[in-house]
């Protein structure tokens, strides 16, 4: 797997358009002293979910389209993870994360994100189960794209006073809005948001 980073002030980051607006979405929904340290690609109609991220306390399922607050889809707290399985349907490969109340099931993941993912998750249970002092590690991101048949639309970057940019987001959140993938609320809370970054 190719993982390309690039520094970028304290952080070590993935030079896609995706990696921003995740970090930037997810920071309002982070708990206090708690970090990402890998994102991934990750597919789910109900509740509907964009990426994965893992931190140094948690693994994640969340959109950037809700309020703060309401990103957070899915969550496991790493001390609850007993083993992460993938289970392969069709052309699909769904992550589930098993915990002592059952599996977690958080949604389609690409083949080629697997050991990316497993080995982020794992590196978490050690931490949790021996905790230990170490230096800030930089933020992974995993490379491929998503499959297009099933890929949430990509984000794009605000741009003070674009015009363009707005528009293209609203008509984002339309388009899912349409499919089925929010429902009025959710739509109406997402487009309020956008509004309200962006102006």
């Amino acid at each position: 797997m190719r993982w390309q980073m690039v520094q970028s002030g304290a952080w070590i980051i993935a030079s896609r358009v995706d990696t921003a607006v995740w970090q930037a979405g997810m920071a309002s929904d982070l708990l206090p002293g708690e970090s990402v340290t890998a994102f991934a690609h990750i597919f789910r109609f109900k509740p509907v979910m964009e990426a994965l991220a893992i931190t140094n306390r948690r693994v994640i399922g969340f959109t950037t389209v809700l309020q703060p607050g309401k990103k957070v889809r899915i969550e496991v707290r790493g001390e609850d993870i007993r083993s992460v399985e993938f289970v392969r349907k069709r052309v699909t490969t769904k992550l589930h994360i098993h915990t002592d109340r059952g599996p977690v099931l958080f949604g389609d993941v690409m083949d080629q994100e697997e050991d990316f993912i497993r080995e982020h998750i794992e590196q978490l249970r050690r931490d949790i189960a021996q905790p230990r002092r170490r230096q800030a590690e930089p933020l992974r991101v995993s490379l491929e794209k998503p499959p297009s048949a099933t890929a949430l639309p990509s984000s794009p970057t605000p741009q003070d006073g674009n015009s363009t940019v707005l528009s293209d987001e609203i008509a984002r959140l339309a388009d899912m809005h349409q499919k089925g993938w929010l429902d009025d609320d959710e739509f109406r809370a997402a487009k309020r948001a956008v509004i309200s970054r962006m102006s």
